[in-house]
């Protein structure tokens, strides 16, 4: 007989336990060979089917409104019941407070609805209202909160805010309140699209008790661009000695398009992983192959939002800082001599004995070539407008070193050509130098070069009026040098370089980049450097600052370039519409002349 009941154990289980006895006797009693089925009730927690509170959420209603409630359980036997309270007292109809309970509704013999009807809300109604289900198996209940406000109380208006994180319309909301929205789901396929169930992301924003917007979250969103959810997955990426190489190439890949970039956050991020990268050079030699690469990609990234990263996280000093570390981690052991190129950068580093430095002159050279292919620079045979330029980018001209020796009479100037762009000169070490080299038998020293296309990377964020920008009334107009020698000082007071300007300006100042200036956002300084030479599109600098980057600024917003002939400077289009305008000036004149004799 028990295993005839098990079938019953599904229906009652909400509300019955069954306990099974058997009991043995001795052959011969007359309960003999029979079993006794015992079933006992043990009412638990009541368990429907279909039990909610229309609605289920905290009510912010104003003063005067309405708001109807409504209560919908299953009807599973005849001694079901709803009734309402409001803050443990039950509620009945009340006209001259507005609130009206309807009878209950019995829908196709399996739902028993119960609804309240609020009008006129006044601040009586305010507080905890009540759903309470009564039946023989037992009682349940579910509960909702009204706050009633005044029609003059202070919210905040309706507002859209658009970040990289999605597009967010916010409701008017009463001061004092937290508002939430969902997050926009991630693109199905991309990084970050799996949430696990159950955890719905939201973004908060605080109405202050002013009536003006406030803090706000939005971090438990996914980015909105799927290049910022990529980087954003790699930052989260262990990297190690295995996989460094292949990340640092796929770096490389994506921030090709850093012409693209629009977001401070996709330059941060990969300012991180180039750190990252960077710590793992001694153990992977190819990577001083991609930290050149992708630092020349992030020069592509428009001005403002280079700027905005490194006044953020200094973005731009720590990646500069990298790329002038790779010699210092690289050039070891038997290598004796390093040489980088890339579209925006030129690095090189060697090992020099100072007894037997006679002298060396380097040449920043740009050279046309056509770059390795991107991965989305060939994706059709056909291409469009937009990978046209792409195409176009990828053979700008590259920078390359190139040194020799050279005699104390010669001069960066004379070392420029017409594909150089920069040039600097390193004399002759002194006499005592050499000697006190050879005495001693000292180890090689380390002469690093890095010249960078432009100032990209050095902007300036802070208060620099003092500075030799000037207050950003200057900019960088030529190329970026940086000359560090290592181990040796080979009796050099001062660095000359010669570079070529990139666009014409006035008022030239030779300056230095320090990064510790205005709270390590770095900034140009004058001290220690002055112009020597200048002539056409050079200026000659001579700076007694080592291990510095070092450049050329100049007031470039006051230039106005004047066609040789004046006579061309305007189009006839221009002669032909001033000839109709005074024409219709002279007929007001007239109409007005004649019409107020």
């Amino acid at each position: 007989m028990a295993d005839s009941l098990k079938w019953i154990w599904p229906r009652l289980r909400p509300a019955v336990l069954f306990h099974t006895f058997f009991m043995v006797v001795k052959p011969g009693h007359e309960n003999s060979g029979s079993s006794i089925c015992s079933v006992s009730a043990t009412h638990g927690p009541l368990e429907m089917p279909l039990f909610q509170i229309i609605p289920s959420q905290r009510q912010l209603v104003f003063r005067g409104d309405g708001l109807p409630l409504q209560c919908t359980a299953s009807y599973v036997d005849p001694s079901v019941e709803l009734q309402w309270r409001h803050n443990g007292h039950a509620v009945t109809t009340q006209e001259e407070w507005g609130v009206h309970v309807e009878e209950s509704l019995l829908h196709d013999c399996c739902l028993l609805t119960s609804e309240v009807v609020l009008s006129n809300i006044d601040v009586g109604v305010a507080g905890s209202w009540e759903c309470l289900l009564t039946s023989s198996r037992g009682n349940v209940s579910k509960q909702m909160d009204i706050v009633v406000v005044e029609t003059s109380a202070p919210s905040c208006p309706a507002d859209r805010v658009t970040n990289n994180k999605g597009d967010f319309r916010w409701a008017k909301t009463l001061a004092g309140i937290l508002a939430f929205l969902p997050c926009a789901p991630a693109a199905f396929g991309s990084a970050g699209a799996a949430q696990p169930s159950g955890q719905k992301k939201k973004a908060w924003r605080r109405c202050d008790p002013a009536g003006r917007w406030a803090e706000d979250d939005y971090t438990q969103c996914p980015y909105a661009s799927q290049l910022t959810r990529v980087l954003h997955e790699l930052t989260q990426t262990p990297i190690n000695a295995t996989n460094a190489q292949p990340v640092g190439q796929q770096l490389v890949a994506l921030t090709s398009r850093a012409a693209h970039f629009t977001d401070v956050m996709e330059v941060i991020f990969v300012t991180h992983l180039v750190e990252r990268l960077t710590r793992l050079l001694q153990k992977q030699d190819e990577l001083g192959d991609c930290i050149p690469d992708i630092a020349s990609n992030m020069m592509q990234v428009e001005e403002h939002v280079l700027w905005m990263a490194q006044n953020e996280a200094r973005a731009c000093t720590r990646i500069v800082q990298c790329v002038e570390r790779i010699a210092d981690l690289a050039l070891t052991g038997d290598r004796r001599g390093i040489s980088k190129v890339s579209a925006n950068i030129a690095l090189e580093a060697f090992l020099i004995q100072p007894s037997d430095f006679q002298g060396l002159s380097c040449t920043v050279l740009q050279q046309s070539h056509t770059s390795a292919a991107s991965p989305f620079a060939h994706s059709r045979l056909h291409p469009d407008e937009d990978e046209r330029a792409e195409l176009d980018a990828t053979r700008e001209s590259s920078l390359s070193f190139r040194c020799h020796a050279v005699n104390s009479s010669d001069s960066p100037v004379s070392q420029l050509s017409k594909n150089s762009v920069a040039s600097i000169l390193f004399p002759p070490a002194a006499r005592s130098a050499r000697a006190s080299s050879s005495a001693h038998g000292s180890a090689p020293c380390r002469l690093q070069l890095v010249a960078f296309r432009d100032g990209k990377l050095f902007p300036c964020t802070g208060n620099s009026s003092k500075l030799a920008d000037d207050g950003k009334r200057r900019s960088v107009s030529t190329p970026v040098a940086f000359t560090k020698l290592d181990g040796c000082s080979l009796g050099l007071s001062a660095v000359t370089v010669a570079l070529r300007h990139r666009a014409p300006g006035l008022d030239p100042a030779a300056a230095h980049w320090d990064f510790e200036l205005l709270d390590g956002r770095g900034g140009w300084r004058p001290e220690g450097c002055h112009i020597t030479a200048s002539g056409g599109d050079t200026t000659t600098i001579l700076c007694s600052q080592h291990n510095k980057n070092l450049a050329v600024l100049m007031d470039l917003k006051k230039v106005l370039s004047f066609p040789p002939y004046p006579g061309e400077f305007l189009h006839p289009v221009v002669y032909a519409c001033t000839a109709v305008m005074l024409l219709c000036l002279f007929a007001s004149i007239i109409t007005y002349i004649v019409h107020h004799r």
